[in-house]
């Protein structure tokens, strides 16, 4: 389903399949096993209802909402959602958890190579993002907030290299805006979790290129993690991840390309055996809902300057 005629001939032309000029339409006369929801931030509340009411399996792209109410009530009726006695799951976009370089992070934390997670230290640094069709990652009422768009894949791993070892209790933040822009574009947010334990994520939208670095630090060793955009179009990119303690370190293999368009293509692969074997989601509603909730306290101490509660 899409609403501009233009891209409804393109897509007809690239995949031959009928494309509809708006959703409701396409649920109602379509038998689909998952809508995956890919629009402009302000309407995901709005249609992700809609999916789930008509029985349908839903992967949403983050952020789940702008609001933690709204997260609430998608919440709230994914639960009560039913067809023909099946319950639909929901299934959030992040799909950095699918990635080779940033999964492969997690199951070094798992498999207890470094111990307990002390540290999350996430550096981004890059040039802006496109603006999205009508320019909505410039409206504020459309986008929510910056840190709901790419930022919230870092907060998500952040909490997800902690799971099992303390919940995210506070955070502060600070930024400025290089343009004067009233969407910062330049931020640092430092989360203090109930174990003791810090994640600190750095992104800059004001840079060029595409970097991210992450260093995860545990009190039995360490992970380094680099990433480059080398080309956009194709994708291609360079990375590296190594792990350590004091002197000794090595390098990790990876086996499969990192990046945007990897990523997405694994997380759709996730969500086919979702659906045909049965595997849990790769994230949860309830995952969607607290990274979102991260974002909107990160936001909240920008404007406050204080440290906010969460």
């Amino acid at each position: 389903a899409e609403s501009d005629e233009e891209k409804r001939k393109i897509a007809a032309k690239d995949f031959g399949v009928k494309i509809y000029p708006e959703y409701n339409k396409l649920l109602k006369e379509e038998k689909l096993d998952v809508v995956n929801i890919l629009l402009p931030n302000y309407l995901h509340h709005e249609v992700v209802i809609a999916v789930l009411r008509a029985g349908c399996n839903a992967l949403l792209e983050k952020p789940m909402a702008l609001t933690v109410k709204d997260c609430d009530s998608i919440l709230k009726f994914a639960q009560k959602a039913r067809h023909q006695d099946k319950k639909p799951f929901l299934a959030i976009g992040f799909q950095l958890r699918l990635s080779s370089l940033w999964e492969k992070v997690k199951k070094l934390i798992q498999e207890g190579k470094i111990g307990s997670v002390k540290v999350v230290n996430i550096e981004v640094f890059r040039s802006a993002p496109p603006v999205g069709s009508g320019g909505w990652r410039l409206n504020k009422d459309q986008v929510g907030s910056w840190m709901l768009d790419a930022p919230i894949h870092y907060f998500d791993l952040i909490r997800w290299y902690f799971a099992g070892m303390g919940k995210p209790e506070s955070i502060y933040s600070s930024g400025n805006s290089f343009s004067g822009k009233a969407l910062l574009d330049n931020f640092s947010s430092i989360i203090n979790f109930s174990s003791g334990g810090r994640g600190i994520l750095s992104y800059s939208m004001a840079g060029y290129g595409y970097y991210t670095i992450a260093k995860v630090v545990g009190d039995r060793g360490a992970i380094w993690v680099h990433w480059e955009e080398v080309k956009e179009k194709p994708p291609e990119a360079k990375f590296w991840l190594e792990y350590g303690q004091n002197k000794t370190k090595q390098k990790i293999a990876i086996d499969r390309p990192a990046g945007e368009t990897f990523d997405l293509k694994a997380e759709i692969d996730q969500i086919v055996k979702v659906v045909q074997e049965g595997k849990p989601v790769p994230a949860t509603g309830q995952d969607g809902k607290e990274a979102v909730r991260i974002c909107l306290a990160a936001e909240e101490s920008l404007n406050s300057g204080e440290v906010v509660k969460l």
